[in-house]
This record gives C-alpha cells, structure tokens and sequence, in this order.
C-alpha cells in the first residue's frame, strides 16, 4: 500500500526468514524494521506506528533537509506539510536561537517538521508557533531563553491526545499520577476509529487520563501484567488503570462512544466502578455463560 502511495520503485520488502544472513549484515534484529538508505551512506531509522500515512510522512522528512529556511514569509502550506510542524520566527540578531533551533530540528527530524521564517515586519522578538495537524491544536511561545524551554515545548506540541502505547507514555504518566485509558485493537483501522471518536474527550481530560490505544495481540506482558491478565480472554478491550495505586477498572459497555467512555471514567472516579479482581473476571465469564 505504502509502494502504491508513493508511486517508488526504491521501496523494497525484504523477507528476513529467506535472507537471514543479508539481514544479519545490515544489523536487523527485531521484526518489522523500517530504514531509509541514502547515497551518502546515512541511514534512517522508523520508530513510529506502522501505518502508511505515517511511513509516508517519514519519508518525506527524510528527503528534505532537516530544517527549511525562507528568505520571505511564510508560505502557509508549509504550516501542514508534516503532522507537526515547527516555526521558527527568529529575528536576525538571535543567533543563540538559531543555533538551538536547529539543534532540535537534527534531534526530532524523523518524527517532526521544522522550517525557519523571517519575523513580521517590525517584529523584535522571535517567536516559536507549532501546529499539531493531527489534533487541530496550535501553540505558540516568546519564552526560549531559559533552560530546557525548547524541549518543553516540543512535549507540549507533540504529545498526541490519543497516543500509541509505549513504555515512554506510561512512565510519564506515572509520575504525573496520572490514570491511562488503554483500548486495545485489533487493527490500524479501528484505532483510527477509536481516535476520532473520542479525541475531543481526550483534549478536554488532558492531565488527568492518558488516552491509549495499543494492540490487542501484542503479547500482553510488556503493557501491565494487571491489565494483561485483564483482557488475556480477549474480550475486554477498554481497561482504565490509576497508576497511583495500579489498580484497573474494566469497562463491560457494548459501545466505546464518547459518551459511554465519558461515563465509564465519571463511574470510577465516583467509586461506581468496582477495580478489577481475577475472581470479579471469572465471575464475568460464568454470568455470560
């Protein structure tokens, strides 16, 4: 599909059961791996959701440089060439920006867009703008001289409202205390499903729950071994954990609409909701039975 996207015949499937040695000598070690070769000999490395739209988009920051610099205004297209995009309005005399700039520009690359732009006519600050194309959000700061002030804007502006699992996501949710909404799926187009049912309930809860989407046959011990041992008869798809104590809380509706998983969260919340027991499961099973 990916192929069909890009119309390149430089897209190669290779099949590392039939060309183990080939893969031994690039140093391919896990299952799938994604990696751009270029003439110069650089190598980039996928890291993100296997989906084409995504991979499509990894390609593309591949090509171009890995910052965009205008000599006049911005173009505004260029505001939705990438899923994330950073503009960096930076006046001529900033040069600790711009070279900070593009340090961060080199770090985030194979995830992020990033272009520089002259600032508005007689403008004396520089300014940073970053649109978030997925979840329609844009964000803009003058603070960038303190330290450590890029990268919190980076986190702010990158940090989906329905992200994908990782280990990442839930230690930064642990010591935010916050809770984690897991929906586990059986395919890419039911997460997408997910995500656009309920991203306006997720940008409104953000700092308090985590929206997650994960996939129901990943082997369910690298999540939680609670909440793996939770869905482990393949059923429940919807868990909510409080990583302040680690307990789960199941969600038994037939129907993950906004509503529904609006009420679900308000139901533990009010202690409604009892936590999840592996007896309170067999119970479950025997009653549908």
């Amino acid at each position: 599909a990916l192929q069909d996207t890009e119309k390149d015949d430089n897209i190669v499937s290779l099949d590392c059961a039939t060309s183990p040695s080939f893969c031994r000598e690039l140093g391919v070690t896990m299952f799938p791996s994604i990696r751009m070769y270029h003439r110069d000999g650089r190598m980039d490395r996928y890291r993100g959701p296997r989906r084409a739209q995504e991979i499509s988009m990894f390609l593309r920051r591949a090509l171009r440089p890995p910052v965009l610099e205008l000599d006049a205004h911005l173009d505004p297209s260029l505001a939705t060439m990438d899923n994330i995009v950073f503009i960096g309005y930076i006046h001529p005399d900033d040069w600790n920006l711009y070279d900070r700039f593009y340090e961060m520009a080199n770090l985030y690359r194979g995830s992020y867009g990033f272009v520089i732009s002259p600032p508005d006519e007689g403008g004396t600050r520089s300014v940073l703008v970053c649109y978030n194309n997925v979840d329609g959000d844009r964000f803009e700061t003058a603070d960038t001289a303190g330290v450590g002030s890029l990268e919190r804007f980076v986190k702010q502006c990158g940090e989906m409202a329905v992200a994908d699992w990782s280990w990442g996501m839930r230690e930064g949710a642990v010591q935010a205390g916050m809770k984690v909404l897991y929906y586990f799926a059986g395919d890419e187009d039911e997460k997408e499903e997910y995500r656009g049912v309920v991203r306006p309930l997720a940008k409104r809860m953000v700092g308090d729950v985590r929206f997650v989407v994960a996939d129901k046959e990943a082997p369910l011990g690298r999540y939680l071994a609670s909440v793996g041992s939770l869905i482990s008869d393949k059923r429940q798809r919807l868990v909510l954990e409080d990583t302040r104590t680690g307990e789960v809380f199941p969600f038994y509706g037939e129907d993950a609409t906004a509503e529904e998983v609006e009420k679900f969260i308000a139901g533990v919340e009010e202690q409604k909701i009892g936590l999840w027991t592996k007896d309170s499961t067999q119970q479950r099973v025997h009653e549908e039975l």
